[in-house]
Order: structure tokens, then C-alpha cells, then sequence
């Protein structure tokens, strides 16, 4: 099988019939971000608010080798382990109910933020190993395309799905798959730099945060669904480690920056601030991850290293800031009035803080363990991959 796979491969596609599941359900989390946005807004918060988080509690641990991050579709979590296969846990139980090898057999490059996950979408499951995209038939869990890319390294993405089709980043290029058959539809190639995280894609653009670390610059390019021509192209003084779109506007940091979705045109930007991961919108507000050796202005006590900072999404004011940890990266996720935050480089615990002002709420820890992944809401569920002190993996579940 894996030769016949090898063989297809190379000449560009697998592609096989089958009967398509139902999509992913509102409440879902089916791909990075929980959406094509990536704006990392829990759509199905449940009983889940700044009231009841206080009583959070650890519902089920599981044993897992997956690497961070997860999709959550229909009862099921999919991640991927360091061996390159494809995992797919009982959400319920913990179980795993079935796995499946990528195209080339390796793992995603691993990131301790922004995580990597697979994207779910028309009755499949996608993954970007960095040197193949892979299809698996959710229904049959058969291989059903092999899509071979250009080297991806550091610069590869999450896979996202929207309307029918997989877009990814890899190195310097951009890719567009017909999710029905896993045909290459168009690639791009960015003008400078290379792709540095996983897509957005919103309002028929794509949206990619890109880097040069030669001078420390970066870009957002926003190329043109339906073709990959390019639409507009935002220069950043800084590096951009992340992009999302909420509302008409585009969001990226480093520095923390606004943009008009239809032009590119700036709306605001924070350019005293140098955040280094996490990225949330939830419409009112933008919420960033302040990574290691991060700073920030005076007012905001000069530092932003592991914090999480609050910025009106329309104007850029800052709101509020608030110390989740000493160092290193993290991720957001907001819902319901509440701000989930990991922290896996420092303290690797969750954090909860109230959305309009930044006030601790409550925190968590697995007994003897660390939180790796971001925080996935679904149905007043929250779960997290972490890993014990032996190196061992767990799925978490958590309710209140």
C-alpha cells in the first residue's frame, strides 16, 4: 500500500470514491482556530461563563501520543502523533478508535504555539506533513489523496478547509486543493519571505502571515480565492506569526495591527508592542499572547512576556493586560465572556480570565503533568493534550 501511495503520489494525486459523512456541525472545532478564520471563538461555550469556570473540573485523562493541536467533530478528536499517523480519540471514552499513516509518513514540524492541527471538512480529514498534504476518508479511513508540496520547514501551516476546497502554506508558497478530488487548483508564490503559520481565509481572500528573518520584516498577502492572484499586500515592521479575520477587518501581530479586509489599508496598529503567538477575536476585542522576550510601552509596565493583552478590535486602544506566565509562547481562546490561555513553554497550565477586563477567574494543572495545546471549546467541553513528567501523552476533558 505504501508503495502504490508513493507512486500516486509523485504523480501528483490519489484520488478515490466514497460516500461523504455529514459536515462539521456549528458547534464544532473542525481545524485550527475552530474556523477558516482562525479566530479562535468558541461557537458552543455550553454552560461554560466567567460564573461557572470557577468550578472547572477534570471530567477524563486519556493516554494519547498526539502532538498538539485537535479537531473536534461529531464526538471525535483528531490529532497526530510523531510517527506521522493520523489519530482519532473517542471524545466520550478516550479511545482510540482508529489511526491512519500520512502520505510520507512524517509528522507536522512541531511548534509550541499556534499548534498544529488537522482540518476536517467535506467528509474528509486533511493534514500537512510539510512535504505532502494528505486526504483520509473519514468514513472508510482509506487514504483518499496524497497532494506532494514544495519544502515547508519552519514556514508550514495548518491545512484550512473552506467552501470545498484545502488551502495551506508551505515555504514560500500557497496552495489551493479541490477538496472533493485533491487536485492542486492554483499555487502562489509569495514575494518575499516565507509563509509563517497556518492561512485565514474570509470574505473569497486568503490571508497569509509571512516572514523575512533577514531584516526582521513581514508581510500579509492577501491572495484571491477563487485564483491566488493577489488582492493587496500589508508590509509589517515586524515578523507575523499570526493573522485572522473578524468583521470586515484582518488582524494580525507583530506588531498588533488592524486592517480593512476589502484594502489592506491600516486601521490601527500597536508598533510598541511585540507579541510573539496567540491570536483571538471574538469582534469586540482582539486578544494577543505576549511570546518570550517580548515588550511593550511604559503604560503597559514595559514587558509583555507572558501576558495576554486586550485591544478594541475597532481602534487598537488597549484595554487591559494581565501575567499568565514568565516566558515563552502561548494560545487564546475566548467564549462566552471568558479567555482560555495555555501557556506550554512556562508554567503549562490553563488560565481563565474575564474577557471585558482581563480579572484571573481561576486556574488548572493535570496532576504531575504539563498543558501543551491550545484550549478546544465544544459543547461546554474543554480539552487539552499535555504530556506527564515521564514524557508520557494525555487527551484532557474538563466541565464545569
Amino acid at each position: 500500500m505504501k508503495k502504490t501511495i508513493s507512486a500516486l503520489a509523485a504523480a501528483g494525486v490519489l484520488a478515490l470514491a466514497s460516500i461523504q459523512p455529514a459536515a462539521a456541525a456549528t458547534g464544532d472545532w473542525p481545524q485550527q482556530g475552530g474556523s477558516a478564520r482562525h479566530a479562535s471563538r468558541i461557537s458552543s461555550p455550553g454552560n461554560l461563563a466567567p460564573t461557572t469556570v470557577r468550578s472547572l473540573a477534570l471530567e477524563l485523562s486519556a493516554r494519547t501520543t498526539a502532538q498538539p493541536g485537535l479537531a473536534v467533530v461529531g464526538g471525535v478528536a483528531y490529532g497526530e502523533d510523531d510517527s506521522g499517523r493520523v489519530l482519532a480519540l473517542s471524545t466520550s471514552t478516550g479511545r482510540q478508535l482508529w489511526s491512519q499513516t500520512t502520505c510520507d509518513g512524517q509528522q507536522h514540524p512541531y511548534t509550541l504555539a499556534g499548534d498544529w492541527a488537522p482540518a476536517v471538512g467535506g467528509g474528509r480529514l486533511w493534514v500537512n506533513s510539510a512535504t505532502h498534504l494528505t486526504g483520509i476518508d473519514l468514513r472508510t479511513h482509506a487514504v483518499v489523496a496524497c497532494v506532494p508540496l514544495g519544502a515547508g520547514g519552519d514556514g508550514a501551516g495548518s491545512p484550512t478547509f473552506y467552501g470545498g476546497a484545502v488551502f495551506l502554506a508551505n515555504g514560500s508558497r500557497v496552495y489551493s486543493v479541490d477538496a472533493s478530488i485533491g487536485r492542486v487548483r492554483w499555487t502562489a508564490t509569495l514575494a518575499t519571505g516565507f509563509a509563517n503559520g497556518t492561512v485565514a481565509v474570509d470574505g473569497g481572500l486568503v490571508l497569509v502571515p509571512s516572514a523575512s528573518y533577514v531584516d526582521g520584516s513581514g508581510h500579509v498577502y492577501a491572495l484571491r480565492a477563487s485564483n491566488g492572484s493577489r488582492a493587496w499586500t500589508y508590509s509589517s515592521p515586524g515578523v507575523v506569526v499570526a493573522v485572522t479575520a473578524w468583521g470586515g477587518r484582518v488582524f494580525a501581530s507583530d506588531p498588533p495591527t488592524g486592517l480593512d479586509e476589502a484594502t489592506g489599508r491600516v486601521l490601527w496598529t500597536r508598533t510598541g508592542y511585540l507579541p510573539g503567538a496567540g491570536l483571538s477575536v471574538d469582534g469586540s476585542r482582539v486578544y494577543v499572547y505576549c511570546g518570550e522576550a517580548s515588550t511593550a510601552p511604559p503604560s503597559a509596565g514595559g514587558t509583555c512576556d507572558g501576558e495576554v493583552l486586550a485591544f478594541d478590535a475597532a481602534t487598537g486602544r488597549l484595554l487591559w493586560h494581565h501575567d499568565v506566565a514568565s516566558e515563552g509562547a502561548g494560545d487564546v481562546t475566548v467564549g462566552n465572556g471568558v479567555v482560555y490561555v495555555t501557556d506550554p513553554v512556562d508554567l503549562g497550565r490553563l488560565t481563565m480570565l474575564r474577557a471585558t477586563t482581563g480579572a484571573m477567574i481561576a486556574t488548572r494543572a493535570h496532576p504531575g503533568g504539563f498543558l501543551t495545546s491550545q484550549p478546544v471549546v465544544v459543547d461546554g467541553k474543554v480539552y487539552l493534550l499535555g504530556l506527564l513528567e515521564t514524557g508520557a501523552g494525555f487527551l484532557d476533558r474538563w466541565g464545569a
